[in-house]
């Protein structure tokens, strides 16, 4: 029977505008095999997303793992991993084994996908509680699962640019009137002094 335990991302999609934080949850399905652990290898755009790193990264554990950690290996390629260090604590893993964020750096568009081949030494698995700790993966289903991202330019700068024309237009407009209180104040004295005198 063919393996049938896979990685997956939520939301399959993303739009976002420059600057903004991406959060994206990485799921995992193993049915009905209990896993001791398990190797995450994800590849993205470094030009347009950069990890938040908080020490060695900014992600959050699921509830299937004792330890769930995460690095960047090198720009566009992270590396998450996650173990049971107690036999005890091996289950069933169907759900949410890790948060992981990202901030979109430039506009444009850009896939998370699972780094999956069969044999290869540096490649996602999923590891099977047994006597021969069986990689399970099928890395068929999981590379089918990417998280589509588009990044649209930010208008921070715009609204702050709108905003300081505003303001200035609004300066002008009371200086103009102070302006023009004051000439017709000193024009009226005027016109009384010359029929004073």
């Amino acid at each position: 029977m063919a393996n049938s335990a896979s990685f997956s991302f939520d939301p399959i999609s993303t739009t976002a505008a420059t600057g903004d934080t991406i959060t994206v949850d990485v799921l995992m399905y193993s049915g009905s095999d209990p896993v001791i652990s398990s190797d995450v290898w994800i590849s993205y755009n470094p030009e347009i997303l950069t990890p938040i790193t908080e020490g060695l990264l900014d992600v959050k554990g699921g509830n299937f793992f004792q330890v769930t950690e995460a690095k960047i290996l090198s720009p566009g390629k992270m590396y998450l991993y996650a173990i049971n260090q107690s036999p005890s604590a091996v289950n069933v893993a169907n759900g949410k084994l890790a948060t992981i964020s990202f901030k979109a750096r430039n506009s444009g568009s850009t896939d998370l996908r699972f780094d999956c081949i069969p044999f290869q030494k540096q490649t996602s698995q999923i590891i099977r509680y047994d006597s021969e700790l069986s990689n399970i993966i099928n890395c068929t289903t999981t590379r089918a699962h990417t998280n589509s991202i588009t990044i649209t330019a930010g208008n921070v700068l715009g609204t702050s640019t709108q905003n300081s024309y505003q303001t200035w237009y609004i300066a002008l407009a009371v200086l103009f009137v102070l302006f023009t209180g004051v000439l017709f104040l000193r024009y009226k004295r005027l016109s009384r002094n010359l029929k004073t005198s």
